[in-house]
C-alpha cells in the first residue's frame, strides 16, 4: 500500500514498527504494527478500544493514544459514567461518548487496553480474547504468575486463573 509517497507496511513481521511502544505484556500480543519516529516506514492504522477511561491510567492512556498518528480509538467503556461524554465528566480537551462494556463493538477493534480496578479486568480480557482480540492490560489482575500469588497479594480468588501465567 502507498500513502502520499510513503511506504505502509501491513505485514506484522516488521519488529522496528513496534519497538519502544508495545511491549509485550498480555497473552499472545503478537507485533501490531505502529508508526516509529525516525523510521520512514509507516505501518497500518490500528484501531483499539479503552476500558476504564474515566480513571487516571485509562484517561491518560486515550491522551497518549489520541496523538499517536497511526492509532484510532473507536470506543471507550466506562461502567459508572456511561451515557455521558469524556467532556462531561473531566471538562478538558478529550472527548468522546462513554459506554457500557457490553456495548463495546469488539468487532470494530485490533486490540483492547484495559484500565480497570483489580478484580475487574479479567472478565473484560477473557471476552476480549475469545473475540480474538490483544488484550493489553494495565490493571493488577495478570501481574501475578499464578493464582495463589494472586491471592497472597489480593485477598481472593483471581477472577480468571484459566488465563495465568501471562507469557511476556
Amino acid at each position: 500500500i502507498e500513502m502520499t509517497g510513503v511506504e505502509v507496511d501491513t505485514t506484522p513481521e516488521h519488529s522496528d514498527c513496534v519497538q519502544g511502544f508495545f511491549n509485550r505484556i498480555y497473552a499472545e500480543v503478537k507485533e501490531i504494527p505502529l508508526y516509529f519516529p525516525g523510521s520512514k516506514r509507516r505501518c497500518a492504522m490500528i484501531k483499539v478500544g479503552l476500558y476504564g477511561v474515566t480513571g487516571y491510567a485509562g484517561y491518560e492512556l486515550l491522551r497518549w493514544l489520541r496523538r499517536h498518528p497511526q492509532v484510532e480509538v473507536k470506543f471507550a467503556v466506562s461502567e459508572s459514567q456511561a451515557g455521558k461524554t469524556l467532556a462531561e465528566v473531566y471538562p478538558g480537551p478529550l472527548d468522546m461518548p462513554l459506554i457500557t462494556a457490553e456495548a463495546a463493538p469488539l468487532a470494530d477493534v485490533d486490540a483492547v487496553f484495559l484500565a480497570l480496578p483489580h478484580g475487574a479486568a479479567a472478565a473484560a480480557a477473557r471476552k476480549a480474547l475469545h473475540a480474538g482480540l490483544r488484550v493489553i492490560d494495565l490493571s493488577a489482575d495478570f501481574r501475578m504468575r499464578t493464582p495463589e500469588s494472586y491471592k497472597q497479594w489480593y485477598a481472593h480468588e483471581h477472577p480468571a486463573p484459566e488465563l495465568l501465567p501471562i507469557p511476556y
